[in-house]
């Protein structure tokens, strides 16, 4: 339920949220399952301030590339974990119908999906859930201009009244208001080893292997990755990271999610999976890599440069055709709704096409997530081919990175490629990174490539 009231301050608000809790404990139970939400207009606040200074674990943050939506929330009001892709019908599902259950259609649930399955390599994903989706207790959120707190538990016939009102309370009482004051200045830290996993050595050993592959008549496209495993001489904060990332990039999505006490996967991503509202869906092709100069002559260059590249449109036009493929048979009035166009990030360009369609009456986000999951952009093409060949090239597990992360409301969902992403265990930063390889692709080349899609969260370290 939403209240209408003057602009409530954070702690203002939350003493309010206190009262209902306690009111709802006191009250009889409902014999029907429900979701319970208070939300309370409040004045702004910077969010990611916010997230960055609280203490409690279970947080996540989000906010998308048009800056229309922000939201940081605190808390497991309700948990789904999802353990392989068959099961996600099932978790769509139950998603769908426990939002069905509040009449707030600005309901969410918040979440991430595993690139790949297992360990292969290191323990850095060891007991990470292949994917898992959070209703948050408590969520601060930002639509375009209007800021806003809600509280919000999930209740059923045979729950304890008592233990969700201790949960709750917990939450609350525990919450920072005082952005300002819990700020505390950071330190930038320092470097103290790097390992590439694999090595450059490794690597290249790799690409030579994978360049007989690509001559061949099987395999046109496969994304080989690398992973940098920065040991750093603190403790960081990785909201306050992302924070930094995000003042170096307003182009991108940014996210963070804590999937236990000791590690955080986050983000900046430009790769959006696909965006639905209602029947109307929207997904993107991006593909094809050059450096940003910031200087108006190189960058005009560089683009020009990119735009009639051989090896960056077929590498592209991989992904546009795996796109194209996979929806045509799920929406009807498809098309790519203008020429491949220049995506400008903050220190790089990439190809950009964007996909309009109306999705079939049948059709589920279950099945737009499988069909779509993993793009040519992060895999290869064609995807079976290529993630075979990547079960043995790639010693090292990806996880979260190149997987799928976003939310799933009551008419709408938005997904992420989660590229441009790292993942933070006590103090060795995992920052990840591909490249795309053609059958023209140059070595030394992708290893430049490789480099450049780190440089962001590099600059953020002393070395």
């Amino acid at each position: 339920m939403s209240v209408v009231v003057d602009m409530d301050t954070l702690s203002s608000a939350i003493e309010s949220f206190k009262s209902k809790v306690l009111a709802w404990r006191d009250s009889s139970e409902s014999s029907q399952k429900e979701i319970i939400r208070h939300t309370i207009p409040i004045k702004d606040v910077a969010i990611g301030d916010w997230i960055s200074c609280q203490t409690q674990n279970q947080k996540f943050y989000w906010k998308n590339r048009e800056s229309t939506l922000e939201v940081a929330g605190i808390g497991y009001a309700d948990l789904k974990i999802l353990k392989s892709m068959s099961g996600l019908d099932h978790l769509v599902q139950q998603i769908k119908d426990n939002i069905a259950l509040s009449k707030d259609s600005n309901i969410r649930y918040f979440g991430t999906i595993s690139f790949d399955q297992g360990n292969r390599g290191s323990d850095i994903w060891a007991g990470v859930q292949f994917g898992q989706w959070i209703l948050p207790i408590l969520e601060l959120s930002r639509s375009e201009s209007d800021y806003f707190l809600t509280v919000q538990w999930v209740w059923m016939p045979g729950y304890s009244q008592k233990r969700i009102t201790e949960q709750v309370m917990d939450v609350l009482n525990n919450v920072q208001c005082d952005v300002e004051a819990s700020l505390a200045e950071c330190s930038r830290p320092t470097c103290v080893s790097r390992t590439d996993m694999p090595d450059r050595d490794t690597w290249l050993s790799m690409f030579y292997r994978v360049m007989n592959e690509l001559r061949g008549d099987k395999l046109k496209k496969i994304v080989l990755t690398r992973c940098l495993d920065l040991l750093l001489d603190q403790h960081i904060n990785p909201y306050l990271l992302l924070n930094l990332l995000s003042q170096e990039d307003e182009s991108s999505y940014r996210f963070s999610f804590e999937l236990d006490n000791q590690r955080t996967f986050f983000g900046v991503s430009p790769e959006r999976l696909y965006y639905r509202e209602g029947n109307t869906i929207f997904s993107e092709a991006i593909a094809g890599t050059r450096p940003r100069y910031h200087s108006k002559l190189q960058d005009f260059q560089t683009q020009a440069e990119l735009l009639i590249s051989k090896k960056d449109g077929q590498e592209h036009d991989y992904v546009r055709k795996m796109i194209e493929s996979k929806l045509s048979s799920l929406t009807t009035a498809g098309e790519w709704t203008s020429p491949s166009t220049v995506l400008e990030l903050s220190t790089m360009y990439h190809l950009y096409d964007l996909y309009k369609g109306k999705i079939k009456e049948s059709v589920t986000d279950a099945d737009l997530i499988r069909e779509l999951h993993p793009t040519p952009a992060v895999s290869g093409y064609p995807t079976d081919v290529a993630l075979n060949l990547l079960e043995s090239y790639e010693n090292c597990s990806r996880g979260l990175f190149s997987g799928v992360v976003g939310w799933i409301g009551a008419d709408s969902v938005d997904f992420v490629v989660a590229i441009r992403s790292a993942l933070l265990k006590e103090k060795h930063l995992y920052v990840y990174s591909g490249v795309g390889l053609v059958s023209s692709s140059e070595c030394e080349q992708e290893w430049q490539e490789l480099e450049l899609k780190v440089k962001q969260f590099l600059e953020q370290i002393d070395f």
